[in-house]
């Protein structure tokens, strides 16, 4: 669903998807964590880069990010 979403920018920039922090606060910390390390692996095959990141370090980022970046929504 991801390219479908993004082709649509102003859907990702302006919808209604939900932000990083309610998706924290509805379904925990964890779950929150867990979706942003997904999207990240997909980036990273994506982007050529498949294991040059540890789980370790995935899990690391999607904190940070979710720390830094809690009014991001899921679309962006």
């Amino acid at each position: 669903m991801q390219v479908k979403y993004c082709r649509d920018v102003d859907r990702v920039f302006f919808g209604k998807a939900p932000k990083l922090r309610i998706l924290a606060e509805a379904y925990g910390q964890h779950t929150a964590e867990s979706w942003l390390t997904i999207q990240l692996n997909d980036l990273s095959e994506f982007a050529g880069c498949k294991g040059k990141l540890s789980k370790r370090q995935y899990e690391e980022l999607a904190k940070m990010i979710l720390e830094t970046y809690p009014h991001y929504n899921l679309a962006e």
